[in-house]
């Protein structure tokens, strides 16, 4: 690893002695030995000071250690990580390249309508269902089947409509089942003299079959919308494997991270998470260096696992991220989950969070849920890196040549 610039801490040690003139000799000695790549040594030079006084300035040089420790030149790597993720914005991926000239036809094949697609591209995609309402629920019968015979214990035969709506919900006829308590009507529509033509609805049968109608739209749409929204997270999913492929040489230029190096570094996020969270001031010097190195440790994690997922030598195309994933795959990419909370949180850009918003606040929401559950329940991790497994073996097995 490249030796850290003295000049980085050179400026981080002068701005921590205006605060504290009393300790200057022993955070020079602390510089000095991570000037030197002593991680070990400067590790135990810290813990020694942090049993005497803690503050966020030798918590900072801490994490530095830690980073150190784990192999990690942060300050070198921040150029490529910087110019290679961050400036692309993660919403936009999915118009990579290629991928997007053929995008609509993409869509079509994986079950999108032309009108689908044509609603997207017009803005009229109605994210909130919008009930039938008046003559919307005007229907016809076509046929009648009786499907028992009048019980006289019971007293009542059954029935199904097949129904003909006025507004088109689906590409067949509605099929209503109801009961019948009149053993006349039971009777003529068995014998067939009572047919879809001179079949009397009553008002309560009336009311029904239109709430059925209602209810049939609703369920309809909702798992229309939900169709909608998986095919459109696919095509944004399969956007952003392109976009990791063309990543693929500059994530195979950085370094490995070892399992001791993965735990040095969380313990290293953990600290700079807590100088973030105890200096509330954003215009604060050691909150924002804090905030960028807690960044570009969290997606130097999320590479890393990555790395240690896939047999990225082999990836050129989307399905290869499937059929090269390892043994392993599961449990990194589970593992990874913490580290882009972790660089969500930590990114301060406007732009680029106004660019990700709605996938930002899903991040968060999902894995602040996901990680809470794995807090009260251990066993809840290990069962979804099963689920994961076992979802990348059925994929692997129908999609791959094995």
């Amino acid at each position: 690893m490249k030796k850290i610039f003295p000049l980085i801490f050179a400026l981080l040690i002068s701005s921590a002695c205006l605060k504290n003139e009393q300790r200057p000799n022993s955070e020079s000695q602390i510089v000095e030995l991570l000037n030197q790549n002593q991680s070990d040594a400067t590790l135990e030079k810290i813990n020694q000071e942090l049993s005497l006084h803690k503050t966020d300035e030798l918590l900072y040089l801490k994490a530095s250690a830690l980073s150190m420790k784990a192999g990690v030149d942060i300050y070198a790597l921040f150029p490529l990580l910087k110019i290679r993720i961050f400036d692309v914005a993660i919403s936009q991926w999915s118009q990579n390249r290629e991928f997007q000239k053929k995008s609509d036809a993409q869509k079509t094949g994986i079950g999108l309508t032309p009108q689908d697609i044509e609603d997207q591209k017009k803005g009229n995609v109605k994210k909130e269902y919008v009930p039938l309402k008046g003559h919307e629920l005007d229907y016809k019968i076509d046929s009648i089947f009786p499907t028992t015979i009048y019980n006289r214990e019971n007293n009542f035969c059954e029935i199904v409509l097949s129904i003909d709506t006025a507004k088109k919900i689906n590409y067949y006829s509605l099929l209503f089942t109801t009961q019948i308590e009149s053993e006349n009507i039971c009777n003529d529509l068995m014998q067939g003299r009572t047919t879809a033509e001179n079949f009397t609805v009553s008002s309560t049968l009336d009311s029904n079959i239109r709430k059925f109608i209602s209810d049939n739209h609703r369920s309809i749409w909702i798992e229309h919308r939900r169709e909608i929204d998986n095919k459109e997270n696919y095509v944004k999913v399969l956007g952003s494997f392109w976009t990791l492929i063309d990543m693929v040489p500059m994530i195979s230029k950085i370094p490995k991270v070892s399992s001791n190096g993965f735990k040095s570094l969380e313990e290293a996020q953990e600290i700079l998470a807590q100088i973030i969270d105890s200096r509330a001031n954003k215009n604060d010097e050691l909150r924002e260096k804090s905030r960028k190195q807690l960044m570009m440790l969290s997606a130097l994690k999320v590479v890393a696992h990555v790395q240690n997922a896939f047999n990225l030598s082999l990836i050129k195309s989307p399905i290869d991220f499937i059929c090269n994933s390892n043994d392993q795959a599961a449990e990194e990419l589970v593992e990874s989950e913490k580290d882009s909370l972790y660089l969500i949180n930590a990114i301060d850009d406007p732009e680029l969070i106004k660019k990700n918003k709605e996938l930002f606040e899903d991040i968060k929401t999902k894995y602040q849920l996901i990680l809470q559950d794995e807090n009260d329940s251990p066993e809840f991790k290990e069962y979804r890196i099963k689920k994961l497994r076992e979802y990348l073996e059925r994929n692997k097995y129908s999609s791959c040549e094995l």
